[in-house]
């Protein structure tokens, strides 16, 4: 033990450098390499000290920082991530280094640092996409950005959300099986949820006093169908079923025969695009913005809304292309799927007519029906490629995408696209110092000051309140004297506790300590965060608290160095 301990110490002396405004990784990286020709021992044995020493560092730093590392302390950390990415390609650490320092920091860092840390992963994608670092680099940051992401919110960290998504999606091959949904399963939770209520009875009266022309073919048994076929679109395996293929059989000749019969004009379709009426009056627009189209994931089904969607070039659109993609599906074969699953003669041929006649109301659609027709038979001859890709055990893409000889056209690889040049890079090389971002409103509010996100961390953005503030009344709750029964607590208040376990999460290292307890309720666990935070406060008087910064116990360190 004391002969391990001196040969940290050593690579220890030799990482201090790093703190030196003129220290360089190659220094660094020949002095590391000296002390670990040095030490007499194996080389496995070697490379689990030199980790063991990077990790200690690490965790030196964030204790006596007490969890509240600056913005110098982070890039100090990821400037010692980058010598262990240089000590890895000297075969001096296990190539798991890089990966666990990562991990560690984010295991006891806030939401707010653990950013940093991952705007220095997305930067550093190449360098993990290297052939000796990529087996590993996709396991370890998949794990640490799936959970990463169990601990943002989707509402109020939606961008950084994304990001890590965007990240995965260019780390990860094209081919990477994990994604390609190899079982075929369907989202059964998209549901599409419809129904008269009952302030919407007389829906059939005000479809019958309409003075529209479509006002006959407008009615209550119309707006049921067409949104029960939601239903087989979410699920097309119902359709193997005798009494659920009868039913969708049903459905579809009502929906597909009041299409055929509403027809649409050129300016209907433009006046009612994105089931949102357009006045007479607006519809005189410029051609950039007439051809500008909405897109939505999913419409409402509001029975009112029927006599305009059914009038929307887009909703009948949206409709007809989810038969043609049903259609594909009954009509294609997988591994995955049952082998009861096999389609009739007769339910073939209805299948084969219901196709033509969805292409041919495509076809009747305005605007431009024929090319967007075209467009929809091009794109699920494209699938059908990738169907018989996964059917042969998804062998691996060629490069380029070109066709071989008696062989069918081959998918083509995604090309790398050139990142475009930041808006800070094109200020900062700008002689005149300004952008012009489109309009002049938009110029002026982007150049009211030199670095935009300086100006979005001043005082007056900071909503976030201090662990002292939130929590001085709870504290005074939880003192016997104050007689405070347990109903009337905070800590017993859901929505006073979820804003807690937020602010816990980003400012208190007490969120982060580890227990081999079992999981208590919500309450009994801020009572004890409670309890520890009250024991850090210096003063309290009258008007509020005054309070140091918590400081993580000695037991837990200890623990940690176990």
């Amino acid at each position: 033990m004391q002969r391990i301990k001196a040969i940290k110490a050593n690579f220890r002396s030799v990482l201090k450098d790093l703190e030196a405004p003129s220290a360089s990784s190659a220094d660094v990286i020949t002095n590391l390499k000296a002390v670990y020709d040095e030490v007499k021992a194996s080389d496995s044995e070697r490379k689990q000290i030199l980790e063991q020493t990077f990790r200690d560092i690490i965790r030196d730093e964030v204790v006596s920082s007490k969890g509240k590392l600056e913005d110098t302390d982070i890039d100090l950390l990821l400037y010692l991530i980058d010598i262990s990415i240089e000590a890895l390609r000297v075969n001096i650490t296990p190539n798991s280094t890089p990966f666990t320092l990562i991990s560690d920091l984010f295991d006891c860092l806030t939401i707010d640092k653990c950013e940093h840390i991952f705007t220095y992963i997305e930067y550093n994608t190449e360098v993990w996409m290297e052939a000796h670092m990529y087996n590993l680099a996709k396991i370890y940051l998949l794990r640490i950005c799936n959970e990463f992401l169990r601990r943002l919110s989707r509402s109020q960290n939606t961008i950084l959300c994304g990001r890590i998504q965007l990240f995965l999606a260019r780390l990860f091959p094209m081919s990477e099986k994990s994604a390609l949904n190899l079982n075929n399963q369907f989202n059964l939770a998209n549901i599409t949820t419809f129904g008269l209520e009952d302030s919407e009875t007389d829906f059939s009266k005000e479809i019958a006093e309409s003075d529209s022309s479509q006002a006959n073919k407008v009615d209550v048994k119309l707006y049921e169908n067409l949104w029960s076929m939601q239903n087989y679109f979410r699920d097309p395996n119902q359709c193997y079923d005798t009494e659920k293929w009868r039913q969708m059989l049903s459905h579809s000749d009502i929906v597909l025969n009041a299409f055929k019969t509403i027809r649409l004009d050129d300016e209907i379709a433009r006046g009612y695009r994105g089931t949102n009426y357009v006045d007479e009056n607006d519809m005189e627009t410029s051609s950039s913005e007439e051809n500008e189209a909405k897109y939505f994931t999913k419409f409402l089904t509001n029975p009112k809304l029927l006599e305009l969607q059914l009038r929307d070039s887009l909703f009948r659109r949206h409709i007809l292309l989810q038969y043609l993609i049903l259609f594909q599906y009954l009509e294609c074969s997988t591994k995955s799927k049952p082998t009861q699953h096999v389609m009739k003669k007769d339910q073939t041929a209805w299948v084969k007519d219901t196709k033509s006649k969805v292409y041919s109301l495509l076809c009747e659609t305005p605007p431009n029906g024929d090319q967007f027709s075209d467009y929809c038979s091009k794109l699920l001859k494209r699938e059908e490629l990738w169907i018989d890709w996964k059917n042969e055990g998804c062998p691996p893409i060629p490069n380029g995408g070109e066709k071989g000889e008696g062989e069918k056209e081959s998918i083509p690889v995604r090309k790398e696209l050139k990142r475009k040049r930041k808006l800070g890079d094109v200020y900062r090389h700008s002689k005149e110092k300004r952008i012009e971002i489109g309009s002049e409103e938009l110029s002026r509010l982007w150049n009211l000051n030199s670095d935009n996100m300086k100006a979005c961390q001043g005082e007056d953005r900071k909503f976030i309140p201090e662990l002292q503030e939130y929590f001085s009344e709870a504290i005074e709750q939880l003192d016997p004297e104050n007689m405070i029964e347990s109903e009337y607590k905070l800590i017993n208040s859901s929505n006073w506790s979820w804003r807690a376990l937020r602010l816990l999460s980003r400012k208190c290292p007490y969120f982060f300590q580890g227990t081999n307890a079992l999981t208590k309720p919500i309450g009994e666990y801020l009572e004890g965060i409670i309890r520890q935070l009250s024991r850090d406060i210096d003063d309290v008087d009258s008007v509020g608290i005054k309070a140091h910064s918590p400081t993580i116990p000695e037991m837990d360190i200890k623990t940690y160095d176990k």
